[in-house]
């Protein structure tokens, strides 16, 4: 059985939930499919510092916001190892250059799936097919990322 691992964090990446905004993510998704969801497979991720959240082996390839172009992923690799701190998470102060002559800040690159940065995170792991745009009706979720 395929699983999809769906992720939904602040558009923001300082932003962390606010209290009660995460609790208010879990039990809708509660609320809206009732026992398609088992208690386990929802979980809040919390971090005092910046994460990069992942979209696993559904990333197919980081590009410029401005002109479309690919950023090759060694680029890309080595501006996020620059800019991570063990200790505090991602400074997000660190731009990669792309071919078009630009700056672009790693949380303002464009990830082919989504993949973002953030405080927290909601993890949601489903094993069957159900609709998730009901959840567009709160504006401080942010992003909603599949990972397959």
């Amino acid at each position: 059985m395929s699983e999809s691992v769906f992720k939904f964090y602040p558009l923001e990446p300082t932003r962390g939930f606010l209290p009660g905004e995460s609790d208010a993510i879990i039990s809708a998704l509660r609320d809206a499919n009732g026992s398609s969801i088992a208690a386990d497979t929802i979980q809040l991720h919390y971090h005092a510092g910046i994460q990069f959240v992942d979209c696993g082996s559904a990333l197919e390839r980081i590009r410029c916001p401005l002109c479309g172009d690919s950023i090759p992923n060694d680029q890309w690799q080595s501006a996020m190892d620059a800019d991570f701190h063990t200790s505090t998470g991602f400074a997000l102060t660190t731009a990669v250059p792309c071919s078009c002559g630009r700056d672009i800040p790693l949380h303002g690159l464009r990830y082919d799936a989504h993949c973002g940065f953030s405080r927290s995170w909601v993890s949601v792991v489903v094993h069957s097919h159900f609709w998730l745009g009901w959840l567009l009706q709160y504006p401080w979720i942010g992003h909603v990322e599949a990972q397959v």
